[in-house]
């Protein structure tokens, strides 16, 4: 079962946030500690990371009200970070 990610109580009045910016796209590898997307209310802004690794899914869009404990994303576990490339990267001449 995926792990959610949700809205974090940021301030004792402070009911709801809105989705400021995604840091990370729907299928997108997260480690755990990656800063997945910003949240503002209209005294502040912090930003939300994953405690876990795994493939997101958000699950709301630049500009949504969420309230607290209202699901931002998911992050399946079970995905898989994408394969290293053996090849050298490209350099110019």
């Amino acid at each position: 079962m995926p792990t959610q990610i949700k809205v974090p109580a940021v301030g004792e009045s402070i009911k709801s946030v809105y989705v400021a910016d995604w840091k990370k796209n729907t299928g997108d590898y997260c480690n755990a500690g990656d800063i997945i997307c910003e949240i503002e209310t209209d005294k502040a802004s912090q930003e939300i990371p994953t405690e876990v690794a795994g493939v997101i899914t958000t699950q709301a869009n630049i500009g949504d009200e969420l309230p607290i404990g209202g699901v931002l994303a998911s992050i399946d576990e079970a995905g898989e970070a994408p394969a290293k490339s053996d090849k050298p990267a490209a350099t110019g001449s």
